[in-house]
């Protein structure tokens, strides 16, 4: 018998991690909460914990895991407990929850998306990620290298550790080669999610997909890993019970797991903030008010999570979500005030102010968004300005991309030589717009644009 693989691993892991799921002050736990009050709100990756953790594998119970993990996307142990549920003649529809025959007929029409399956570990830890894949082989290698520094990403806001507690469950990862393969995956579900990005997640499970609409999906080298921690985190924000709170803590500390594994993405982050926070406090307040999502205050979230964390830790912010985000948890006045200090008013003043003295990370930002608004035209670059910044702030090596860029377009070749050079000695690899390997090419005569 060869070693457990982490679906076997399900009933060790449970228990444990329930007891972190449920780590909170007084009145956050949800330690009396059954498992078809959780079903019934729509907490179906806690549901899933649960029924894991010990409930009674027969009649409603087991019809009641097989929904949340259906629900999850965990869909090896869905398509298990319908089985047992089918041999026990169990068929039941109320609520407008589905029968175990359409669940069963709805991941037969699945699975030649879930066909080929491989775990994908992670350093340290006994279980990272289920791997399912209908994409080509490039795609599902490229996963591969990026998955550990993804992960590790995520552990470290979800749980302030480079690795999640051990047992931990893995993370379905459900791999496409077009968006629009997803798309299909999920009406076959009839499951829910966007596809029009670089990713979705639903419950504890991830969809990637390699082309969005003819384009790349995940341009630029880090593109695939910051989305594969972004989406991770979310999986782990489920398992604690955390989808539900603000989405200024939900989605701030996605883009901090982004911004932990691409080193591009903070600095053009900061730059739009600069836009918004230029409003004032009140900006900011509004950016923190429940409501649907805009993504155009994206930058507002980021700045929120990546000040609290700088401020205190990245342990803190899990902490956080876990106050927040419990269904029927603390108000955000509460939560904040019991963790930091601070009421959503004082955080607002804090973060503009942090803004307006210039540490720094804002410097940077406000040297670019002066260096983009001096531009003589569309398109051009202020070569000497770039370098000029770079120089003043060489932790930033998205600068001296963009520095090295300008002075290839400008036919400055011996400076922009040295430059990527420069660059490529610490690990950096480009950004979105293009590599160092494709500015070498340029500048070896062998790339597009040489």
């Amino acid at each position: 018998m060869g070693p457990p693989t982490p679906r076997d691993l399900r009933a060790a892991w449970a228990p444990a991690f329930l007891a972190l799921a449920l780590v909170g002050g007084p009145g956050t736990a949800d330690t009396g909460a059954g498992l078809e009050r959780l079903v019934s709100q729509g907490r179906y990756a806690e549901a899933y914990v649960e029924a894991s953790a010990g409930c009674s594998q027969v009649g409603d119970s087991l019809y009641l895991a097989a929904l949340s993990a259906y629900n999850s996307l965990m869909l090896d142990d869905a398509r298990r407990d319908l089985a047992r549920l089918r041999h026990l003649g169990y068929e039941r529809r109320d609520r407008g929850w589905p029968t175990v025959s359409d669940m069963s007929a709805r991941l037969a029409a699945a699975e030649r998306w879930t066909a080929a399956s491989a775990p994908l570990g992670a350093p340290g830890a006994r279980a990272g990620y289920d791997r399912f894949s209908s994409a080509e082989a490039a795609f599902a290698t490229e996963i591969e290298r990026s998955a550990p520094e993804a992960y590790g990403a995520a552990c470290r806001i979800a749980f302030g550790s480079p690795r999640p507690p051990d047992p931990t469950p893995p993370i379905a990862l459900y791999l496409f080669d077009h968006n629009t393969d997803a798309a299909e995956f999920l009406s076959a579900l009839a499951l829910h999610a966007r596809t029009d990005g670089s990713g979705a997640s639903i419950g504890l499970g991830i969809m990637l997909w390699r082309d969005l609409g003819g384009s790349v999906a995940h341009p630029g080298p880090y593109g695939l890993r910051a989305t594969l921690a972004h989406e991770t985190l979310h999986g782990f924000q489920s398992l604690i019970g955390a989808e539900y709170g603000p989405r200024w803590t939900v989605e701030g500390t996605a883009l901090m797991a982004e911004c932990l594994v691409d080193p591009n993405r903070a600095l053009e982050l900061r730059c739009k903030a600069l836009l918004a926070l230029g409003a004032g406090r009140d900006r900011v307040l509004a950016a923190m008010k429940p409501g649907s999502e805009r993504f155009e205050d994206y930058p507002v979230y980021f700045v929120l999570c990546s000040y609290l964390a700088r401020e205190n830790s990245l342990a803190s912010l899990g902490a956080l979500m876990r106050d927040l985000n419990r269904y029927g948890g603390p108000s955000t006045e509460e939560a904040l005030w019991r963790r930091f200090a601070l009421t959503p008013a004082a955080l607002a003043t804090d973060v503009v102010r942090d803004a307006e003295r210039g540490g720094p990370e804002w410097t940077a930002a406000r040297d670019l968004v002066a260096l983009r608004g001096r531009a003589d035209a569309p398109g051009a670059e202020p070569t000497d300005g770039l370098l000029a910044a770079y120089r003043a702030h060489p932790d930033e090596p998205y600068l001296g991309y963009l520095a090295a860029r300008a002075l290839v377009r400008a036919g400055r070749l011996a400076e922009a030589r040295t430059l990527v050079a420069r660059l490529a000695r610490t690990g950096y690899e480009g950004a979105a717009g293009g590599t160092l390997a494709d500015l070498q090419g340029q500048l070896d005569g062998t790339g597009p644009g040489s």
